[in-house]
């Protein structure tokens, strides 16, 4: 038997194990001969304080399925291009009102009016995101948010838009 589990809300709250009996009852489900399948959108930078907490797991599905791990070994890592990442990223960096993220196998930044802070924790930095961005190899995960409701405020062109939307 396998059980699928999300973990914003489920297992985590504010990232943070809710309760030892989720944890106790995820041991028993595995000593029962049970197989546990993280499923997220999260990036493997922000499952691991969870697993540091006892969270057990079989199988992970991070980045929306753009990773699978059997345990800690990678059976599908998805990529996104350093050029296509690059262009979008540059796109998104210059709206005010945007906040951006990106990961890749070493670090994981966000992005928002000119500040640059290690994401989840929003810890400021004095990396430039955009230089650090610029010399990655690729992306595990890009993500953006306004910060309002208003989605007239953007500048970016429907042709853009649409790139983003594929990508």
């Amino acid at each position: 038997m396998i059980l699928f589990t999300d973990l914003d809300g489920t297992l985590l709250e504010n990232g943070k194990v809710k309760t030892q009996k989720d944890i106790d009852a995820l041991h028993q489900f595995q000593d029962a001969g049970g197989i546990v399948a993280i499923c997220t959108g999260r990036s493997k930078f922000e499952v691991v304080p969870a697993i540091e907490q006892g969270l057990p797991y079989n199988y992970m599905i991070l980045n929306n399925g753009g990773e699978i791990y059997d345990g800690e070994k990678a059976i599908i890592e998805h990529r996104i291009s350093q050029k296509a990442g690059v262009e979008i990223l540059d796109m998104l960096v210059k709206e005010k009102h945007l906040y951006s993220y990106f990961a890749n196998d070493d670090e994981q930044l966000s992005y928002y009016q000119g500040k640059c802070a290690y994401f989840p924790s929003h810890k400021p930095t004095d990396l430039d995101f955009i230089d650090e961005y610029h010399r990655s190899h690729g992306f595990t995960i890009l993500c953006t948010h306004q910060d309002t409701d208003d989605f007239s405020i953007t500048h970016l062109k429907e042709q853009e838009l649409k790139i983003l939307c594929i990508i």
